[in-house]
């Protein structure tokens, strides 16, 4: 007796195509769920989770008090909650020694910028802790920007913007176990 008759079923029941393509489908329902689960198609790319702080410059002083009171807050990107949080927020009080500082640095902004009064005194530096997930470490994105020491960045949460900070500082936390 064949496993296979003249008709080219197995065992009678099934056609030797049949089981290929079955086959081949089981492979790609696999290979999906493996590579799905790292975020990017890069292999061996794992999420990573960070810790970086973004610095912004000439707060206006409410505003500055008002995000206090909003952490922790969720980032958001492209009008979709990220996986990451502002989990603090410091503040530096600008002195009037100040303000010739920051009357340079406001040379660069063409336009309006929510909450900030560049070249005041009475405004705040403000550093802002945030831990979030990478999905892929390699394109070391949140939503659309890119999270690398040096690049300026919008701080976007569901309760407060502000949008030219610079990324000071970026580490990856090791998993836990």
């Amino acid at each position: 007796m064949s496993i296979i008759d003249e008709k080219g079923k197995i065992g009678g029941k099934v056609n030797i195509i049949d089981l290929i393509v079955i086959l081949v489908v089981l492979a790609a329902i696999a290979a999906v769920v493996v590579l799905g689960g790292r975020g990017s198609g890069v292999p061996g790319a794992q999420a990573e989770h960070i810790i970086y702080q973004v610095k912004v410059e000439g707060v206006d002083a409410d505003v500055f008090k008002t995000i206090q009171s909003q952490i922790p807050s969720q980032l958001v990107a492209s009008e979709e909650l990220q996986d990451g949080y502002v989990t603090d927020v410091e503040g530096v009080l600008v002195e009037e020694e100040d303000t010739a500082r920051m009357e340079a640095a406001s040379n660069g902004f063409n336009g309006y910028y929510v909450g900030l009064h560049p070249g005041q005194a009475g405004t705040y530096d403000v550093i802002f802790t945030i831990e979030a997930n990478l999905a892929d470490p390699v394109s070391s994105k949140i939503g659309t920007q890119e999270i690398r020491v040096g690049w300026s960045h919008i701080v976007k949460t569901t309760t407060f913007v502000l949008d030219h900070g610079t990324i000071i500082s970026r580490e990856v936390v090791p998993p836990e176990g």
